[in-house]
């Protein structure tokens, strides 16, 4: 029997997903400066995405599935620079220990070629955010239609399951590092699906 796709969910979660919707908004609208700036996009895009595995099932019939298929787009096109980015402050932090010691000398090299890296291929911000944007706006107007308690218990069960069976071929036997990243991914889902509802009840939760 296939399951029916709920049309809402409780009006306090409408709130705290579509308060981090106006969040991300305002966040895209500030100028580009500092490793900060592409983790907040990051990790709310996670979240969001989290939100849609919460409420989306088999029977998606309004888009739920495309615009988490270009959230996650966007995420691989900030990966890269995400990337460097915790790299060129590792390798300053690995001058500074070594002081002026001969180590010193190889680290400011791979460095000063990383960053001249990046400039040879920057990230395209104005396309990133107006799509963005587009995608938010577009969530946005889904969120207020949803209502449903039983939709956020049946979301909560579907990605607990997951990630269980996840973490059971992660852990059992020889580890690999792909199920170890793919258990990883689906813990993160659970826990913005839970800090949602949290945020949305604080006083149940």
């Amino acid at each position: 029997m296939k399951k029916k796709l709920y049309r809402t969910t409780p009006a306090g979660i409408n709130h705290s997903v579509i308060s981090l919707i106006d969040d991300l908004q305002t966040h895209l609208e500030r100028p580009v400066r500092g490793r900060g700036y592409v983790h907040r996009i990051r990790v709310d895009i996670k979240r969001l995405r989290a939100w849609i595995r919460l409420i989306r099932n088999e029977e998606d019939t309004v888009g739920l599935r495309d615009i988490d298929h270009d959230l996650r787009d966007v995420m691989k096109k900030l990966s890269g620079h995400r990337d460097r980015q915790a790299l060129l402050e590792t390798l300053k932090w690995l001058e500074k220990k070594a002081n002026n010691d001969v180590k010193g000398s190889p680290l400011r090299v791979v460095r000063t070629h990383m960053r001249s890296d990046s400039d040879r291929s920057p990230v395209d911000w104005t396309n990133i955010k107006a799509t963005l944007v587009n995608m938010l706006d577009t969530l946005k107007q889904m969120t207020r239609k949803y209502d449903s308690v039983h939709m956020a218990r049946d979301g909560l069960q579907r990605t607990y399951k997951r990630s269980a069976k996840l973490g059971d071929k992660a852990f059992s036997g020889k580890i690999n590092p792909e199920d170890v990243h793919a258990f990883r991914k689906w813990a993160k889902y659970l826990y913005y699906q839970l800090e949602v509802i949290q945020n949305a009840y604080p006083e149940l939760y």
